[in-house]
């Protein structure tokens, strides 16, 4: 998405500065929700994070190989970028 702003022309002003944290917040909402996955984490019967166990909702792919194959979408992703450079 970003390439397709940067092809129309569009530019960040280099003037204006943002703060560091601004950029950590996503990935620390990344591993806060990943340690929640991991241990289990539940907010109430009807919460926000919660699992079910039976029904279309609890059958999903195992955490490891969801991450596995997110990591090698990621590295191809990736070459397929730097390599057009």
């Amino acid at each position: 998405m970003g390439r397709t702003f940067k092809k129309n022309g569009y530019v960040l002003p280099e003037n204006e500065t943002t703060a560091k944290a601004i950029g950590f917040l996503p990935l620390i909402i990344a591993i806060l929700l990943l340690i929640a996955l991991i241990f289990g984490l539940k907010l109430g019967e009807n919460g926000a994070l919660f699992s079910s166990e039976k029904g279309p909702g609890s059958q999903h792919a195992n955490l490891f190989i969801s991450l596995f194959i997110y990591l090698a979408y990621l590295c191809d992703h990736h070459r397929r970028i730097y390599a057009k450079k």
